[in-house]
């Protein structure tokens, strides 16, 4: 199966195609991984404009120059070290002519004269509409691919190819370029498949060779779970639900899960440094809540609740950080070995995962200096992004890891009506999934300024279900670059959280659920859902049962 990824459009980096043009000449000495591939599409005069635009798989397109924007065609996509990156582009020419269509790859000076060698793999490429020549670079004159011009080169090597045996390479200024006829109205597609070439003389996390090793075992154990942070959160305000989360617990077992991810609010019980000490009354709230659960056999994932000052500014909170898990580590030594613990329960969308991987390695020192045995799960940053997976460095010892990342995708879909950050106070409402939709809804004008969004409203509007940002294909895409960095690096992978705001439709929420339970289950990855009875609820307190279509989209019989 190819790997493919699909990464929607908060993941997007919205920059410009500078980056990736042509320049003069300068010295490519210092290696750096590329995260992004580019192309270039440039008709003749003959050919004209190129109309109908569209780009499938995760691209941004920037508009060109006026002067040229009726026969340029651009864009860049995000790739990555593991996986093979699909994007694929359409358009309809007006005319009969040559267009030329230009691999590039990401240019970005390391100090003045001196750019940075950004390498991008390129294999499998497909034309419809039009020829293309040597799309999997397996015609070779030395290391020169026929039919392709420029300064780049294909060859074999230490990657994977997508097909046959050798793939094309372009860095800095060295592209690859071929032309091609079109005819006048006929829609060419394009498939473009590519990634980040290896770094020689540079740093990355080492895989794991055992394939069964207490995480991987573990991890079967936590297949079907779901987030109930309200429980503790409702502790924190001074009012102790314990008896009523009793009975919940023994509703979630009874629809089907297997374990609940629980976010403790840890820090708002601890005193001030440098000991930090942790309010003992609390903890024993807590040990309640992980004691109810255990007694209805579900087990548990507990980890810090997401505070501000940590978001905001990680480096002034290491000391507490540290100081938390001490104390954790110490106290759950000898607990039920159902119990998990996550280092971070949802790093902020600020908190970069370069920046957490060392208060990861300080962490987790601590808990194995108290306790071998027990599973930590350990979340990527800026929010548990899927597309921070390869920044991720766990020590090369440490196997008894499971890395939970979080999928808001589609995110507008799934946070609508207020649940997103974006400009003004309206927020778009009456998203339907899956797209494109059959009536597109109203939109507040203001949201149409913002370009992320538009990007993303125009590809939900037209693309049909197979590329559609918000279908089951693009959860698919996007689950599997997650199973493809988790087979890469030989570490379990558990789905931290997923789930759709109830001012989605009903009917829509359902079909959602379904389509990610699904695609992850194919994958044999595990999931937890948000959450139980808050805004994103499994479970509806008025009915005393599950909202409509959930059961049957997650516990099908």
């Amino acid at each position: 199966m190819r790997a493919m990824r699909l990464i929607g459009s908060l993941a997007l980096v919205l920059t410009g195609m500078a980056g990736f043009a042509a320049a003069a000449p300068g010295r490519s000495l210092q290696v750096k991984m590329a995260t992004a591939a580019g192309f270039e599409l440039q008709a003749d005069a003959a050919a004209g404009e190129l109309t109908e635009r569209k780009v499938m798989g995760g691209a941004f397109c920037e508009p060109p120059a006026p002067a040229e924007a009726k026969r340029h065609f651009a864009g860049r996509f995000p790739i990555n070290q593991f996986s093979w990156t699909e994007c694929a582009v359409s358009f309809v020419p007006a005319g009969n002519g040559a267009v030329t269509l230009k691999l590039t790859a990401p240019r970005e000076e390391a100090s003045p004269g001196v750019y940075y060698r950004q390498e991008v793999l390129w294999d499998g490429l497909e034309m419809n509409g039009a020829s293309l020549t040597n799309g999997s670079f397996e015609i070779l004159s030395g290391n020169r691919p026929l039919h392709w011009e420029g300064g780049g080169v294909a060859n074999a090597g230490p990657v994977t190819p997508l097909h046959a045996i050798n793939y094309g390479r372009t860095w800095d200024e060295r592209s690859l370029a071929q032309t091609f006829n079109v005819q006048a109205g006929r829609t060419v597609r394009v498939r473009l498949f590519a990634r980040a070439g290896p770094t020689v003389g540079t740093a990355e996390m080492r895989a794991i060779a055992n394939r069964d090793t207490l995480a991987h075992q573990a991890a079967r154990y936590y297949q079907r779970g779901v987030v109930v942070g309200a429980f503790l959160a409702d502790a924190a305000a001074g009012d102790w639900g314990g008896a009523r989360s009793e009975r919940d617990f023994a509703r979630i077992k009874a629809e089907g899960f297997d374990h609940i991810r629980l976010p403790v609010p840890w820090t708002q019980h601890m005193g001030p440094g440098p000991g930090f000490a942790l309010d003992p009354a609390f903890l024993t709230q807590v040990d309640t809540v992980i004691s109810n659960a255990l007694k209805q056999r579900l087990f548990v994932i507990a980890g810090p609740q997401p505070y501000p000052e940590f978001n905001d500014n990680p480096l002034a909170e290491r000391d507490r950080f540290l100081a938390l898990w001490r104390q954790l580590s110490a106290r759950y030594a000898v607990a039920h070995p159902g119990l998990a613990l996550e280092l971070l329960s949802e790093p902020g969308p600020a908190t970069d995962t370069t920046l957490l991987n060392s208060f990861y390695q300080q962490a987790l020192k601590i808990i194995r200096s108290n306790d071998l045995m027990r599973v930590v799960f350990i979340v990527p940053g800026r929010g548990g992004s899927l597309s921070e997976l390869g920044k991720l460095w766990l020590p090369y010892d440490e196997d008894n890891v499971i890395v939970s990342p979080r999928c808001a995708e589609p995110y507008y879909f799934t946070h609508q009506s207020g649940w997103g950050a974006g400009p003004g106070t309206d927020h778009p409402s009456g998203i339907v999934f899956p797209g494109p939709p059959p009536t597109p809804p109203s939109i507040p004008a203001v949201w149409l300024t913002n370009q992320a969004f538009q990007t993303w409203w125009q590809q939900y509007l037209t693309l049909p279900p197979e590329w559609n940002p918000a279908s089951p294909a693009a959860i698919k895409r996007l689950l599997t670059q997650a199973k493809a960095w988790s087979d890469h690096y030989g570490r379990p992978l558990h789905l931290g959280e997923f789930g759709c705001h109830k001012a989605a439709d009903a009917d829509s929420r359902a079909r959602y659920c379904a389509a990610f339970r699904q695609a992850a289950e194919e994958l044999k990855l595990g999931w937890a859902l948000r959450d139980w009875n808050g805004g994103f609820g499994y479970w509806e307190e008025s009915r005393q049962a599950p909202a409509p279509g959930l059961r049957e989209a997650l516990f099908p019989k």
